[in-house]
């Protein structure tokens, strides 16, 4: 907080400094009565000294203290920004120095918007991707090491079809889940649970569904097991919540329904509310005693 203070002092002073420096070169080049040709030119090179140590002031302090708080610390995507930067504003003190010297830069100004609007579109994807990274580096929206699910339309996923698949999950949601171990200007990178690495586009990032999996306190898992309509379904509720009672795994709540019937057997419906994240751990446990106790 006492560097911020500081910082906000540091560039009030130095505006300061420079509008006083303006009034009083102006006043002394009045008083001389010079030439408006040498008047102009002695207050170009005015402008040009204070606009450059300007942009060196922003660049060192402000830029700098920026990186500290989005915690930018990949040197590459700081000397891109950098460049930017610099590019930008000497080329607004160029213009303005030619201002001050009293050439006509509309055909200057002319030429640079036709080759802005060239260089917009040929590096659109470029830019969105720029402008998305700062938004998600600027307001925090991941933590490096959290644990996240992406899902997105433009990477589109082919899901598996089986045929009679009863005892499949009633709800998948498709999407990349893994760990985010940085977070980039132009990428945001992810582990994921398979092992591989993976890079996705920020401006694709910025419009996603993301699931932040860390916040999650409990894990849902859903298991189906047919059984034989000799055994009742109060009994069979009985077995099942002793198993799960017994199981090692820290647990919140359970739901037993009959999901199906057929003529002589109905499917068994359990859904288990666990701390445990390896929810096919927590299946595997609980069929593995299914098959033990209604053998």
């Amino acid at each position: 907080m006492k560097s911020k203070k500081n910082l906000i002092f540091s560039i009030s002073v130095f505006i300061v400094f420079i509008i006083v420096l303006f009034a009083f070169a102006n006043k002394i080049l009045s008083y001389l009565k010079l030439s408006s040709s040498i008047h102009d030119l002695v207050l170009s090179i005015v402008v040009l000294i204070a606009g450059t140590f300007i942009i060196n002031f922003i660049e060192n302090r402000f830029i700098k203290n920026i990186y500290k708080v989005v915690k930018m610390k990949r040197r590459r995507e700081q000397n891109l920004i950098n460049f930017l930067f610099l590019t930008f504003a000497y080329f607004i003190l160029v213009l303005v120095v030619l201002k001050v010297l009293n050439i006509d830069i509309t055909n200057i100004l002319l030429g640079g918007a036709f080759i802005g609007v060239i260089a917009g579109l040929a590096s659109q994807n470029l830019l969105t991707n720029l402008f998305a990274g700062a938004v998600i580096l600027i307001f925090n929206q991941f933590e490096i090491g959290e644990r996240v699910k992406i899902s997105t339309w433009q990477y589109d996923f082919l899901l598996p079809s089986y045929a009679n698949k009863f005892f499949s999950s009633d709800i998948l949601t498709p999407g990349y889940s893994g760990v985010i171990y940085n977070v980039g200007i132009f990428y945001t990178d992810i582990k994921l649970d398979e092992g591989y690495p993976i890079k996705i586009p920020n401006s694709i990032l910025i419009q996603a569904a993301v699931q932040k999996l860390d916040k999650v306190k409990s894990f849902r898992t859903q298991i189906k097991y047919e059984l034989d309509k000799k055994i009742k379904f109060e009994d069979a509720q009985n077995k099942v919540n002793d198993i799960i009672e017994k199981s090692p795994f820290e647990k919140d709540s359970v739901e037993i329904y009959i999901d199906e019937t057929s003529l002589n057997t109905y499917i068994l419906k359990v859904v288990s509310f666990t701390k445990e994240r390896n929810t096919d751990l927590v299946k595997s446990y609980i069929l593995e005693h299914f098959i033990e106790t209604f053998k």
